[in-house]
């Protein structure tokens, strides 16, 4: 028995908890505010959007759902997450090494898949 299967989902639930953790980093930057009325009012609403895509990517990657594609999707967004979002206008060796974990751990779930332990195997062929 091969252990493949085995690190391609660790490495999928690795890259999922990645990006749970860049959501509620986003998420948690309003936290200081007095007015708890809205939990996040700090938080613009482009953060918001691209927090609530990356906590679905993160949730579709931990139980395997079409991995190939959600883990790319997740490598975008989370590019994204470090260009676009104010506060992360000065990107620094920080920001890269955080980069290039999220880009290492995606590439090869991106060029081999999720592995025999997902919900939704074989690609595309099932879909319809």
């Amino acid at each position: 028995m091969t252990s493949t299967p085995i690190v391609q989902c660790v490495i999928r639930i690795a890259l999922a908890a990645c990006l749970a953790y860049a959501v509620i980093e986003t998420m948690s930057a309003g936290a200081g505010v007095a007015d708890r009325i809205l939990p996040f009012a700090g938080v613009s609403i482009a953060a918001a959007l691209l927090a609530g895509l990356m906590s679905v990517v993160a949730i579709w990657l931990a139980f395997g759902v079409r991995t190939r594609v959600v883990a790319l999707l997740g490598l975008a967004l989370y590019t994204g997450h470090l260009v676009a979002l104010p506060g992360f206008t000065t990107v620094g060796t920080d920001e890269i090494v955080q980069l290039a974990v999220v880009a290492a751990l995606a590439l090869p779930l991106i060029v081999f898949g999720g592995g025999r332990y997902s919900m939704v195997r074989a690609g595309w062929h099932n879909v319809i």
